[in-house]
């Protein structure tokens, strides 16, 4: 499937495309970060930290190089002794133990640290931003190559409207500029979607670039594995009726792959260097006990059943991040001991299953209103830094040098102008449902085979947008950069639609098959 080809216009003239290329590609880099340029850096929340401090514990450790982000290395002390059960002789003689403060954490990739550490190591923090916002320019282009375009200087023109409206209009540029992997969700669903409504319209190089952030996204964000999966699943199923390809489907299935490889490739290098497994946070058990039903089986199963989690009744329920966060006296995962924690994550998917089993009906009640909530939150909030009493910016946890910067930016002040963007984000998502709707329509009945290909793209971006809110919101507190990250394609993959139907209505009128029989193949 694919739209319509270009042949080749001559050398020097596709020299000069290659040059307008980069240097509208290049703008568009610049435009998509315009929020950090208005913030005077990018931004960062509390995981930001924490993947620049894995990739940092990583590589500095194999360089044996000291960076500025290795200021919480000492968080594994290699001189504490543990000193339970051995007397005062046996504890003088002893070899020394690590004992960890924190454990570390699985969640928190160590691939997507990497991604953005070295930049942002070599070059400043806002160079980090730069690589995230060119990667995303060199996606939409290849996002429009499938259109087909009859002649070069539209496919330019089309690419600078579609980057016009995408950062004055869309939240992509704030997903593009927040220092974690957010913004590959989207980037990742789009580029298996057109992948495998229009492998033919691509080359292999074009390929291997689309794959590539595929297989990066599954690597940055463990909830990017089942909407990948769930995307190559239905792909499948829908060849059943629609030519879809299933070499994209495969990619997709070998993406989430090796999502799992990763991430069991970092266990163990933990666990090798520092002689403890990493923990992976019991989502699962704060999501349904501040949902209800969770907090329900403790009241009415802790007397009989074994679940850690019961230890702590007293401090439940409460919101799922005080839960997992606070190291407080209403905190549970953090503020417990190592053995506790690992108890409670490795019981985690226990304690769901035994939920869903007694209170069915309640807890698919509470997924499901988590779910509608996530699709519609759309604020940027967490942009401008906070609100009220609650703050999302804790510069006293970043390195003293990164702080200091920091604390000139405007999210950070609480200052940043976000107002007229979420107005303007929820006027584009509004229109594009109503476009969306009329676009599916005419796809569904026009005999044109090029538009019902991008009819089925655009059905599957939605479906993306969908899971992507089913998945963070029953797996995670509602969170609307969780929405955010994925809406944008929603007016940006209408946009590739209409740049489609409008050029096949033209291809197929009578008077324009002659003007344009030369270049078409």
């Amino acid at each position: 499937m694919g739209g319509p080809k270009v042949e080749n216009e001559g050398k020097p003239q596709t020299l000069c495309f290659r040059l307008f290329s980069i240097i509208i590609i290049g703008l568009a880099t610049i435009s998509l970060a315009w929020p950090s340029f208005v913030n005077k850096g990018p931004f960062f929340i509390a995981d930001t930290t924490a993947y620049l401090r894995s990739a940092d514990a990583a590589f500095s450790s194999i360089l044996r190089y000291d960076s500025v982000w290795s200021d919480k290395r000492d968080i594994y002390d290699p001189y504490r002794k543990k000193a339970e059960g051995k007397t005062q002789s046996e504890l003088v003689n002893s070899r020394p133990v690590a004992v960890p403060i924190h454990p570390p954490l699985i969640g928190r990739s160590i691939y997507y640290g990497a991604f953005i550490y070295f930049p942002a190591l070599f070059f400043g923090e806002h160079m980090a931003v730069m690589f995230q916002a060119a990667l995303s320019a060199i996606v939409i282009w290849l996002m429009l190559i499938p259109v087909g375009f009859t002649h070069r200087r539209k496919q330019l023109s089309a690419y600078a409207l579609s980057i016009a409206v995408l950062v004055f209009a869309t939240s992509l540029p704030f997903t593009t500029t927040l220092l974690v992997p957010d913004y590959l969700t989207g980037l990742g669903s789009a580029s298996l979607v057109m992948l495998m409504c229009f492998w033919g319209a691509y080359n292999r190089w074009a390929r291997l670039a689309l794959g590539s952030i595929i297989v990066l996204a599954a690597l940055s964000h463990s909830s990017n594995l089942p909407l990948l999966f769930a995307l190559s699943l239905l792909g499948l199923l829908a060849r059943i009726k629609v030519p879809l390809s299933a070499k994209a489907a495969l990619i997709g299935f070998s993406a989430v792959a090796l999502g799992v490889a990763g991430e069991a490739v970092f266990v163990s290098a933990v666990n090798t260097k520092i002689g403890i497994s990493p923990i992976r946070p019991p989502f699962l058990t704060a999501r349904l006990i501040a949902d209800g039903p969770g907090y329900q089986l403790l009241i009415s199963h802790c007397k009989i059943e074994r679940f850690e989690v019961c230890r702590y009744s007293d401090r439940t329920p409460h919101d799922s991040d005080l839960f997992l966060w606070s190291e407080g006296s209403e905190g549970v995962f953090m503020a417990a001991d190592l053995e506790s924690q690992r108890k409670l994550s490795n019981q985690d998917f226990e304690f769901a299953v035994k939920t869903v089993r007694t209170f069915p009906i309640r807890t698919l009640a509470s997924s499901f209103d988590a779910f509608v909530k996530q699709l519609f939150l759309t604020d940027l909030r967490i942009w401008k830094g906070g609100y009220g009493q609650q703050k999302f910016y804790d510069i006293g946890n970043l390195p003293k040098v990164v702080a200091a910067r920091m604390s000139e930016t405007l999210s950070v002040q609480s200052k940043m102008p976000i107002e007229f963007s979420q107005l303007t984000i929820r006027f584009t998502i509004t229109v594009s449902l109503i476009a969306a709707a009329y676009c599916l329509m005419y796809a569904w009945q026009t005999d044109k085979r090029e538009v019902k290909a991008f009819g089925i793209a655009l059905a599957f971006v939605i479906l993306a947008v969908a899971l992507n809110a089913a998945i963070t919101g029953g797996l995670s507190k509602p969170d609307a950069r969780y929405n955010l990250r994925a809406i944008w394609l929603l007016p940006f993959f209408v946009l590739i639609f209409t740049f489609a139907a409008t050029l096949t209505s033209r291809l197929h009128h009578p008077e324009a098959l002659e003007a344009n029989k030369d270049v078409l193949v």
